[in-house]
């Protein structure tokens, strides 16, 4: 299978176990589930799928000589996510953490076709699900692993310019993901912090978080959605909700289709929205061996402190209609 990627470019996939994993109704599935939650209609951006950025985990794993089970994991690391990805969050009421999909990831995996084909090539279906068996896919916060630099370079705020240096300067030592030199871990470092003030925690994108788990939530209360609609595609959603005529779920759809008018009020009664704060703190190599960027860059750490320092508090968005 030849697989055109518009950050790795052009690559071939041979192995029997990833072509019959990409062509399962698992995997295709994610071509219908929005990276960024909000749909492209209802957006401020242009988004990307879960398929995308899977296949584009699953080639960077690839590209740094991860094994085939990696490999698996890395394709296979969003399976769990629902329809409009950590929207659904919101519908739960757990914005600040945007966990569903680990807590639900092996559960999904096990309930599904996907086990018998690991079976198939003798791959431990209990290791694939835990992720945090492969340390190149995914780290916890603030180390840079497969699965944030995939999502940053793929995110509508990095230029194909910029996701070219990042890539070209992306190394493996010692089994992770680090940066050549200083200067690319903290442009890196530095442009992941601004895409999460300028774009996933950015007001805006709260508010239409807010207007849109609000409506998917109205819809659930009237019996027009219920919850495992959430874990097929989106389209089916989008039409189910653009019929209903709740009012409440019409308004939000109207408002969200247009530019948002919205201003911040910290004396507002409304409760402060918040959302989790994506960051990274990166490694790069240095002298032989290897530093992390806050260790070696003072401003750097002061200016992840002040960030984080400011998430925690919220932002109070008002509508303005």
């Amino acid at each position: 299978m030849l697989l055109e990627d518009r950050i790795y470019g052009h690559n071939e996939v041979k192995e029997p176990v990833l072509l019959k994993l990409i062509n399962s109704p698992e995997i295709q599935r994610l071509k219908d589930v929005s990276q960024l939650g909000v749909p492209d209609e209802f957006n401020r951006f242009k988004g990307f799928s879960r398929y995308e950025h899977s296949i584009g985990v699953m080639l960077l794993l690839k590209y740094c000589r991860a094994n085939l089970e990696e490999q698996v994991a890395g394709l296979l690391h969003d399976i769990s996510h629902t329809a409009f990805s950590h929207v659904y969050d919101w519908v739960l009421g757990s914005n600040e953490k945007e966990d569903h999909q680990d807590k639900v990831h092996k559960k999904i995996i096990t309930n599904s076709n996907i086990p018998l084909i690991l079976k198939e090539y003798k791959i431990d279906v209990e290791r694939i699900s835990h992720l945090e068996n492969f340390k190149i896919l995914d780290l916890n916060i603030p180390d840079v692993c497969a699965d944030r630099f995939d999502y940053l370079v793929r995110d509508p705020v990095t230029t194909p310019k910029l996701a070219k240096y990042f890539f070209k300067n992306l190394r493996i030592y010692d089994g992770k993901l680090v940066f050549s030199d200083k200067k690319s871990a903290k442009s890196f470092g530095s442009h992941f912090l601004k895409a999460q003030l300028e774009h996933w925690g950015h007001p805006e994108t709260m508010l239409r978080y807010r207007l849109f788990s609000e409506a998917l939530k109205m819809a659930i209360q009237e019996g027009t959605l219920v919850s495992m609609d959430f874990y097929g595609g989106e389209k089916k959603i989008l039409e189910k909700i653009k019929n209903s005529t709740n009012l409440i779920i019409q308004r939000n759809l109207k408002t969200l289709s247009g530019k948002l008018n919205y201003q911040i009020n910290e004396q507002s009664q409304e409760a402060p929205l918040k959302k989790k704060f994506r960051h990274v703190d990166p490694i790069y190599i240095r002298n032989g061996g290897l530093s992390r960027l806050s260790e070696t860059d003072d401003s750097f750490k002061q200016l992840l402190k002040k960030e984080s320092e400011s998430n925690n508090l919220g932002t109070k968005v008002e509508l303005i209609l």
